[in-house]
């Protein structure tokens, strides 16, 4: 049996959201918005000049937040929008074994069979369980006592769930 605790932070949250954002497939379509707003801050100031100011500041701006500020505008509401969250900086305990996993904090328990788990995606610093290919849960390496411990987890699952994707 192995267990881990960590507390549910905005930044355990960014960072599992990063992970499973980098790895869905639409990623080729996120990889085109940067380049798309720089397509459009250069089309803005080439047509500057001509009678099409308004228009140009549009695609200006419009660009500069697809390039630039779209990132950070999301981080910045889902900043704002944890800090209403019940289960802001609760304790996560969790203990696996061959036939599941047990998560609990001060206001839930689940334990779950893996057969309940669809995917997985391992990371170097932690791994995402997924339930459906919205819902999953993320396990930070740094919840285990030792990164053998997190070796031994990974092992677990990479025996109990069919679909196990490794390190990127």
């Amino acid at each position: 049996m192995i267990e881990g605790k960590y507390n549910f932070t905005v930044d355990e949250m960014l960072r599992s959201s990063d992970h499973a954002e980098s790895r869905k497939a639409r990623r080729a379509l996120r990889r085109l918005i940067v380049p798309t707003g720089i397509g459009l801050i250069v089309i803005g100031v080439l047509l500057w000049k001509n009678p099409f100011t308004l228009l140009s500041i549009y695609l200006v701006a419009l660009g500069f937040y697809l390039a630039f500020l779209r990132k950070l505008v999301a981080r910045h509401f889902v900043r704002k929008n944890f800090a209403k969250r019940p289960d802001q900086n609760v304790e996560v305990k969790f203990t696996a074994d061959d036939n599941g996993i047990t998560i609990s904090t001060k206001n839930s328990n689940s334990s779950c069979q893996w057969t309940l788990f669809s995917k997985v995606l391992k990371f170097e610093d932690g791994v995402l369980l997924y339930s459906n290919s919205q819902i999953y849960h993320w396990i930070p390496a740094h919840a285990f006592s030792s990164q053998d411990n997190f070796q031994i987890f990974t092992e677990i699952l990479r025996k109990q769930v069919n679909d196990f994707d490794g390190d990127p």
